[in-house]
């Protein structure tokens, strides 16, 4: 993903936090209609951690597009990372030639001639 999509996807946090906003609107409304304290104090509640979701999320936004190269992708970190060693059986794939069956002989042993001449154990 490269960095124009990125700032582009910051732009998008405007739709979020519009929507939260226009929620954050109603429930202020329907406060005002309210005559029960304890509701009145959950509603205002319920808008101030809306407006705070508003403001993270415009925030993230924000940053996303000030900085420069974009945020890299974690998914893309983790497969162009080397984080295991190769298995010492692996380490051999794709040098060498193969032998009659398709399979590559260990080094210091003689591939065999034909299949009869394999041992079965």
């Amino acid at each position: 993903m490269g960095p124009g999509i990125v700032k582009f996807a910051g732009l998008l946090a405007v739709v979020p936090v519009a929507v939260l906003l226009t929620i954050s609107f109603f429930v202020l409304f329907a406060v005002r209609k309210i005559d029960t304290h304890g509701l009145k104090v959950f509603g205002y509640v319920v808008a101030t951690l809306l407006w705070v979701a508003a403001a993270v999320i415009f925030s993230l936004g924000v940053f996303s597009i000030t900085k420069d190269g974009g945020m890299p992708c974690p998914m893309m970190q983790m497969m162009t990372r080397d984080r295991a060693p190769r298995h010492e059986m692996m380490k051999g794939l794709g040098k060498g030639p193969l032998d009659k069956a398709g399979c590559r002989p260990k080094p210091g042993l003689a591939a065999p001639e034909n299949k009869d001449d394999v041992p079965l154990d």
